[in-house]
């Protein structure tokens, strides 16, 4: 608790018209190994102290994958999230992306592991701080809605 959540994303490439899936491969290129490596050495700093990938559930459901187990919360701000030019954010939050995760990084480490990202070409934010609130929610202009209540979500025998 007290983390702050940081969205790293490559949002150089394109959505595919017939699957939720946002492609890099091409525009990455070989770098996308070291692109990946990133993950280790943000970890092995201590910048980052919790990381999932935005998987086939999207940014939001891998994040309530994330925070599920300790029924912690966050509420996302939308409007900081990297997103590809040209890409709707209600389909970004919705895709599978080839490069993007979520990372937890303690008070005061969000810079060192931010500029991890920013120095081989991607997209990273703060996009919010994980709380006690077991609500995954966004937020965007002035309006937040919940998405889901960790609490009932099924996930039980775990303390806090």
């Amino acid at each position: 608790m007290g983390q702050s959540l940081i969205v790293a994303a490559c949002t150089a490439g394109a959505m595919r018209t017939d699957f939720p899936f946002f492609r890099s491969f091409d525009e990455r290129g070989t770098r996308l190994a070291d692109d990946v490596r990133v993950l280790a050495s943000v970890a092995a700093s201590g910048a980052c102290v919790a990381a999932k990938d935005v998987s086939m559930a999207g940014l939001v459901g891998s994040l309530a994958m994330l925070l599920e187990w300790s029924q912690l919360g966050v509420t996302v701000d939308l409007d900081v999230v990297p997103c590809p030019a040209g890409v709707a954010m209600r389909d970004w939050l919705t895709c599978f992306p080839a490069y993007g995760f979520l990372l937890c990084s303690p008070p005061g480490r969000e810079d060192d592991c931010l500029s991890a990202f920013h120095a081989r070409d991607l997209e990273a934010a703060v996009v919010g701080v994980i709380d006690e609130s077991g609500l995954v929610a966004v937020r965007s202009k002035g309006q937040q809605a919940t998405v889901i209540d960790l609490a009932l979500s099924g996930v039980t025998g775990l303390a806090r």
